[in-house]
C-alpha cells in the first residue's frame, strides 16, 4: 500500500500528513498549508501545485526529503503506478479513440505530424500541450488515464505537442 508523510516543517517536524491515496483537493482536508518535508514510504507520488490534478508537477518516489520541497502549496497527489521510464502513449486523431491510432513511444514531440484529440497513456507521465514547441495550454496524464475528448480538458484544441516527464525529486 502506497504511504507518504508531509510534514509543515523541514527536518520532519510540526504539523503532519499522511496521505494513502489519490487526493483531488488537497488543501481542502489538510491541516498543512506549505509543505516543507516529506517522507516517502512505499511508492512513487506526483504533487500538483493546483487542485484535480493541474498546475505544475513534481514527482517523490521512496525516500526522505527534509527540506527543498519544490511545490509547497500542494493542491492535489496521485499515486504513480509505475516509473518515469519506457513511456508508451496511444493518440487517436478524433474524439472517443476514432481513426488511426499512433503509439508514442519517444521522450520529445515538439511538433507532432498528425494532431489527436483522445488519447490512453499506458506508461509513465506526460505533458500535453495545444500548441506546438511544449507551449499553451498543458494538461498532465498518467498511466491508466484515459481521455476521450482533449477539448474538455485545459486543452483548447487538439494535442500539437507532448513529452515525457522524467525527473524524480532527490532526497536530501
Amino acid at each position: 500500500m502506497a504511504k507518504i508523510q508531509l510534514f509543515g516543517v523541514e527536518g520532519f517536524t510540526g504539523d503532519e500528513v499522511t496521505v494513502l491515496e489519490d487526493t483531488k483537493d488537497f488543501k481542502r482536508t489538510s491541516i498543512i498549508k506549505e509543505v516543507k518535508s516529506i517522507k516517502v514510504f512505499v511508492g512513487i507520488w506526483i504533487m500538483f501545485s493546483e487542485a484535480n490534478y493541474k498546475g505544475d508537477i513534481a514527482v517523490y518516489q521512496e525516500g526522505e526529503y527534509g527540506c527543498g520541497i519544490r511545490i509547497k502549496n500542494i493542491g492535489s497527489i496521485r499515486i504513480l503506478p509505475c516509473g518515469l521510464e519506457n513511456h508508451v502513449i496511444t493518440a487517436y486523431p478524433y474524439t472517443d479513440y476514432k481513426g488511426d491510432s499512433q503509439v508514442l513511444r519517444k521522450d520529445l514531440y515538439k511538433k507532432l505530424d498528425v494532431l489527436f484529440l483522445s488519447h490512453e497513456v499506458q506508461k509513465g507521465v506526460w505533458l500535453l500541450y495545444d500548441d506546438y514547441e511544449y507551449k499553451g495550454n498543458r494538461i498532465v496524464s498518467i498511466i491508466g488515464d484515459k481521455v476521450p475528448n482533449e477539448t474538455e480538458t485545459a486543452l483548447i484544441g487538439p494535442v500539437k505537442s507532448l513529452k515525457a516527464y522524467t525527473t524524480y525529486e532527490k532526497p536530501n
